[in-house]
């Protein structure tokens, strides 16, 4: 398993706001939920909220794999 160089400091769930061992669907819930409200592409984000998302996707292409996510 080799997590991304960004990711290191940070706990993956924490990241989403979930709780450890949360399940595929309630990452997935919880991601599209964070990704409406950071994308890049409304009106009024900042820098911060840009980061988030960025965060928040690499978390969630890393824990949607199941093998990845047993092994984290």
């Amino acid at each position: 398993m080799k997590l991304p160089l960004v990711l290191k400091s940070y706990n993956l769930y924490h990241l989403l706001g979930l709780e450890d061992y949360s399940t595929g669907e309630q990452i997935k819930k919880r991601y599209w939920l964070l990704a409406k409200m950071y994308h890049p592409d409304r009106a009024e984000t900042t820098e911060e909220e840009n980061q988030l998302f960025i965060l928040s996707t690499a978390a969630y292409n890393f824990l949607r794999d199941v093998k990845r996510r047993y092994s984290y």
